[in-house]
């Protein structure tokens, strides 16, 4: 297990504070700096672990089949957040699981703060997962939909 998994953000975040040179920064960039797993990685390796079609995946998120073919495949490095949202809800990720994709992707997690996403937040946790669905519940809060 690397270092980045073995010690807790809230450790890391106390050491970023001590960080006064730039010798002491590129000696945390060698040890606990990784590039992150690609939005098309993170996603297919979360589609197999958890034996899921990849079919009704895409069915469920309302997302273009091209689109999503050009994210699996790579082609479409940084899909967009919704899109991201989407993908992620409908394959059953849990908030945390959304927000650890979001962060990874370097796109806002879902924030408690606004209505939309707790509105999301309040959709995953009663385990739904066709955003056709979603989409109608965020139209009656008058909220704005997922862009897919």
């Amino acid at each position: 297990m690397d270092k980045v998994k073995e010690e807790s953000t809230s450790h890391l975040e106390q050491i970023l504070k001590r960080v006064d040179s730039f010798d002491t920064a590129d000696r945390m960039t060698r040890e606990h700096a990784k590039e992150p797993k690609p939005f098309h990685i993170l996603f297919s390796e979360y589609i197999a672990e958890h034996g899921l079609q990849a079919s009704e995946v895409y069915a469920l998120s309302g997302v273009d089949r091209n689109y999503v073919y050009n994210i699996t495949s790579g082609k479409r490095k940084h899909p967009g957040r919704d899109k991201i949202i989407a993908l992620c809800i409908a394959s059953g990720m849990s908030v945390e699981e959304v927000n650890r994709t979001l962060r990874t992707c370097e796109v806002n997690a879902l924030y408690p703060k606004n209505a939309r996403d707790i509105r999301l937040a309040a959709c995953i946790n009663q385990g739904m997962r066709d955003i056709t669905k979603i989409n109608i519940v965020l139209d009656e809060e008058g909220l704005p939909p997922l862009d897919v």
